[in-house]
């Protein structure tokens, strides 16, 4: 006897549905945690705006003034990266951005980026 296809899409819907539900926290939190790490640096980088008339040409620069530390964007295995940080327009705009976390063991295909000419966070898919 062959067992009915709708028994077999509901157990592979339960199961979607029980990766996600593991999953999906620790990415939300993930990614949580890098935006508030992000707004950080882009705050500091504004007030370093203010004060220089233009944005520094590396992170580093905003320390200890402007932040503390320059903080790190989380990873989903614990380890931490560098926030990317890109000058334009003569050093009078930038691009900050870090990778979204991750689904579980799905690799993810995105950034967030702050773009200063629109003062914005945007979802980058490539």
């Amino acid at each position: 006897m062959r067992k009915p296809i709708g028994i077999l899409v509901i157990g592979f819907l339960a199961l979607i549905a029980l990766i996600v539900g593991v999953f999906l926290p620790p990415k939300s939190r993930t990614d949580q945690i890098n935006r508030e790490e992000g707004d950080r640096i882009v705050n500091a980088l504004l007030a370093y705006e203010r004060a220089n008339h233009a944005y520094p040409s590396d992170l580093k620069e905003l320390v200890p003034k402007f932040i503390p530390q320059i903080p790190q964007q989380h990873r989903s295995t614990g380890s931490l990266k560098p926030f990317h940080y890109e000058l334009g327009d003569n050093n009078h705009s930038f691009v900050l951005s870090y990778d979204e976390a991750p689904i579980g063991p799905f690799t993810s295909d995105a950034t967030f980026e702050f773009d200063s000419k629109v003062r914005d966070w945007k979802n980058h898919v490539y």
